[in-house]
This record gives structure tokens, sequence and C-alpha cells, in this order.
């Protein structure tokens, strides 16, 4: 979590350890395995804390350099790490790509899969756009989560009343879109800025 500006641990006895991490460009936290916890930072690096609250770079897939994720890491909102693909998944806000029906920025999702101890990239990177149904004119993703059936679930902001498909799923390997829900019209859809979806429940929330 944040504290003071920084990034922080919070022990479950409620001890607090500033890491010494601006908060200044961290876009997404996404924890995985064996401790490690993915997060991006302003230069449009991705990196990783390891278990003992290390932060590391993570290289390129000759292990020479640090990856830089080819977007600007500004619109680079949500990060998550999927173990049962080994992936790391990157929710952005592009404005070069534009969908049937939006204005300007629409989202776009990137897989970057991982070498065996996730310490670098493991294969070609792979990207989609999501494009919302209905007539909405930007988007901005701001919720990323286990979804229903092995997918993962995205929500998207559009600041609009109208009605339109925020919620959607998308499958791991091919990275197709499906619209999991649409809500609206009311006045508050344009605060869509927030959800997940729950195993618990068996929905989005």
């Amino acid at each position: 979590f944040l504290s003071g500006g920084e990034l922080a641990v919070l022990t479950a006895s409620g001890a607090v350890t500033k890491l010494g991490i601006a908060a200044g460009g961290l876009a997404g936290l996404a924890p995985a395995e064996n401790g490690r916890l993915y997060y991006a930072i302003g230069s449009g690096a991705i990196r990783y804390l390891d278990a003992l609250n290390v932060s590391h770079d993570l290289l390129d897939a000759a292990g020479a350099a640090p990856y830089v994720f080819k977007n600007d890491v500004y619109n680079t909102l949500q990060l998550f790490y999927d173990p049962a693909s080994h992936s790391l998944f990157v929710a952005t806000q592009n404005s070069s790509i534009p969908c049937t029906g939006t204005v300007s920025w629409v989202s776009a999702v990137f897989r970057i899969p991982l070498n065996g101890d996730g310490t670098k990239v493991g294969g070609p990177v792979q990207g989609t756009v999501v494009c919302l149904s209905g007539s909405l004119a930007w988007e901005r993703p701001n919720g990323f989560s286990e979804g229903p059936n092995g997918t993962l679930f995205l929500t998207v902001d559009d600041n609009s009343n109208e009605a339109g498909g925020r919620m959607v799923t998308m499958d791991k390997t091919t990275l197709a879109v499906s619209t999991y829900a649409t809500n609206g019209p009311y006045i508050g859809g344009a605060s869509s800025n927030a959800g997940c979806y729950s195993r618990l429940f068996g929905r989005a929330v």
C-alpha cells in the first residue's frame, strides 16, 4: 500500500515498512508466486519485488537489459499476474488504435509471458484492443481480476451515463474479448470506475 508517498509493506501485526519506492508514476501492482510483486514505473520499465522486498527490473528475453513496455507507462493502468499461463497481463489506455463508436482513447491489453523464475520475458508479447459495445467516447481500464471459467475479467470506465458493455471477459490464450454485462443508461454510470469478479458469488462486483 502507499504510505507518505511511498510503497510500503504492512504485516499482519500492523508493522509498516516503507520500501523507498516513490508513488509518483507507479502504475498497477500484481502479486505473483514466491513472494514476487510486479509493478510498473514512470520510465516505462516493469519491476518486481522479491520475497525480501528487494526491487529488480524485469529483464528482456535475452536477459541483457531491462524490459521496457512499448506503451507510454503513463497510460499503463492495471497489471495482473496469471499463474496458469505464467504471464503478466498489462491493461493500458491507448490513443493510437481507434474502435468503431469511440472518439479517442481505447483500452488495450497485452500478455507478457515470463520465463521459469519470472525474472525476464519468456516469449513474444501479444496484444489486443478492447472495443466496448455502445457509442462511448473513450475508455479507461480500471479493474483486472480472475474471471469466470478460466478467463480474465476487466472493467472499463468511459465517463458516460449511456448504456455500454463496460464489463468484459478475455481468453487468456487468444485474448478474444466477450461482453460480460452491460450497465446504463442512468445517472452515475459515468462513475463506473472500479470492479472485479467474485468467484464466491459467481458474479461481478
